[in-house]
């Protein structure tokens, strides 16, 4: 619909009034709005749909996306911001999420060192999970094959942001299932807390994790509270 819209910097999505679900089809929507540096999504918006943000996001600032207070969102769909230059991602409203699709947030790659450091820092940094609650609590929440693969995630933390929970990732106890290869190469991670439910860790799921020095599991459930 936007698709390779450069003067878009602000976009707010609308509540879907009738159909919560109602942007499922409408994959690429905003594909290369590269000044994006801000989008806020409604309340009744269930899905973010298949590569809805590839390659978008202002390479300058990078991206922040937030979702309104009592979101229903259950899924971000496969690829849903694949090369996007996406820097925050605020999930702390909600409370019924039960997908991260597969390559969701897989940053764009290049073949020259200098290059590569400069883009992973234009790739998401910042995730902050929702707090635990029946509902999230009863679904799970499953995070496909590759989701953050090769991202420079470095702070994934429960409700709110602190600055005590920079460098350190979160999985929390609601998280049930990852994916093959989930957090390949992320190369900003110092510390991650696992989640007491998962039954498996897949293969390669923190391969080549190479700043990673501290793993915990949270068997005590400290990051539901």
């Amino acid at each position: 619909i936007f698709t390779g819209c450069t003067a878009l910097k602000t976009i707010a999505i609308p509540s879907m009034v009738n159909d919560a679900y109602a942007l499922r089809p409408a994959t690429s929507m905003f594909n290369g709005c590269t000044a994006l540096t801000t989008v806020t999504v409604g309340t009744n918006v269930a899905v973010i749909p298949n590569s809805c943000f590839v390659g978008a996001g202002d390479k300058t600032n990078g991206l922040t996306v937030t979702f309104a207070s009592g979101s229903v969102l259950d899924t971000l769909m496969d690829n849903a911001f694949q090369y996007c230059n996406i820097t925050k991602l605020d999930l702390s409203n909600c409370s019924k999420l039960s997908r991260i699709g597969v390559r969701c947030f897989t940053p764009r790659q290049s073949t020259a060192k200098s290059t590569q450091k400069t883009e992973s820092k234009l790739a998401l940094q910042t995730l902050i999970w929702p707090k635990a609650n029946a509902t999230i609590n009863a679904t799970g929440v499953e995070i496909g094959e590759e989701a953050f693969f090769m991202t420079p995630l470095k702070t994934a933390c429960v409700g709110t942001y602190t600055e005590s929970a920079e460098g350190k990732v979160v999985l929390p106890n609601y998280v049930k299932t990852i994916g093959v290869a989930a957090f390949y190469g992320n190369e900003a991670m110092t510390s991650l807390q696992l989640s007491a439910n998962l039954p498996i860790i897949p293969k390669f799921a923190f391969a080549e994790c190479t700043a990673l020095t501290k793993v915990t599991v949270d068997t005590a459930g400290n990051n539901n509270v």
